[in-house]
């Protein structure tokens, strides 16, 4: 009974010591690579230095009115980076919503090794500086912070640690729980590995049902700014621990929360989102269940419902006759 296991755990280091000491990539630079936009990009891109000297590839789209009702900070997810949501900005600014978007560290045009974070405190630390930076450019215009999967864990950390900066956050298809595919041996192992070879790749990321778009399925194949490896111990690591420290603090989340996910998401369970919503004291949040949409809500084929839902929301929470108003124009009224 004994000796299976130990064989497993033996193969499995020596997998990931290997996998840790081949992992190197011109991409695993700090710094960030690009883009320039050409003539016809409707974005503006901008470097940050995060606090330990990673470059983070900022975007923003301005608003076609001035000053804009209100300005969106985009988080995306695993598999994913900013310039996939540049419809979705587009659609936003044309409703007069500034946006900004962030590539994660270790993602497309970021610095940072591949997909590789150390916790969920840095990622929030990270997503700060495009917040500032945001209202900075947009001082007095109502805040909100849209997350998606990774993105959406990310954004409840970042309502729980900066409520006082934000008006509302927008979670699609956050990864709030442990999805049912990873056991509790799974997640012994891959902190055993994450101790000894952190930047080990050894956890595997399914994106084959992220979407039921068969192009955008085929896109996200052949994305060269994607990396399809598997995950660093330490990122799976850092994910699974501000899963277990949301679900501790959901209850201390008091702001506006709309929370939307596709009943076929396999990647990340709708149950993490169902509790969210029981568990946060906000009075005024809207739980948005999509029939049969998978995980990828904003690039499967309800997404033009999705974006009209998100811009309704936003719209009822930045009013246009506010946009001179100071922070804290949410509505107290619940929505179901």
């Amino acid at each position: 009974m004994k000796t299976m296991p130990h064989r497993l755990f033996k193969a499995l280091m020596a997998g990931a010591l290997i996998t840790a000491s081949t992992f190197t990539y011109a991409s695993n630079s700090n710094a960030c690579q690009g883009p320039k936009p050409g003539a016809m990009a409707a974005y503006q891109t901008m470097a940050m230095q995060a606090n330990d000297g990673v470059c983070l590839q900022l975007f923003s789209w301005k608003a076609t009115q001035s000053p804009p009702r209100g300005v969106v900070v985009i988080v995306h997810g695993l598999r994913d980076h900013s310039l996939r949501y540049d419809d979705f900005s587009r659609e936003l600014s044309e409703h007069g919503f500034a946006v900004f978007a962030q590539d994660l560290r270790g993602h497309a045009h970021s610095g940072g090794r591949r997909q590789r974070f150390n916790s969920m405190a840095q990622m929030v630390s990270d997503v700060d500086l495009a917040v500032n930076e945001a209202k900075k450019e947009y001082p007095g215009v109502p805040a909100f912070v849209y997350g998606h999967s990774l993105g959406g864990l990310i954004t409840t950390e970042y309502a729980l640690a900066h409520a006082n900066k934000l008006d509302g956050v927008i979670l699609s298809g956050a990864a709030l729980q442990r999805p049912h595919s990873v056991s509790g041996i799974q997640v012994g192992l891959a902190r055993i590995i994450a101790s000894i070879a952190p930047g080990a790749n050894v956890v595997a990321v399914d994106d084959s049902e992220f979407s039921r778009d068969k192009d955008v399925m085929a896109s996200l194949a052949d994305d060269p700014l994607i990396s399809h490896q598997k995950l660093p111990a330490a990122s799976a690591v850092a994910t699974i621990n501000g899963m277990a420290d949301v679900q501790k603090k959901m209850g201390q989340i008091t702001m506006p929360i709309l929370v939307l996910y596709g009943t076929g998401d396999k990647v990340n369970p709708p149950e993490g989102s169902q509790t969210l919503y029981s568990a946060v004291s906000s009075r005024d949040k809207a739980l948005k269940a999509y029939d049969g949409a998978y995980h990828d809500i904003l690039h499967d084929p309800q997404r033009a419902h999705v974006t009209a839902d998100v811009i309704a929301w936003l719209s009822k929470h930045a009013p246009s006759q506010q946009v001179a108003a100071i922070n804290g124009t949410a509505s107290d009224a619940t929505e179901n």
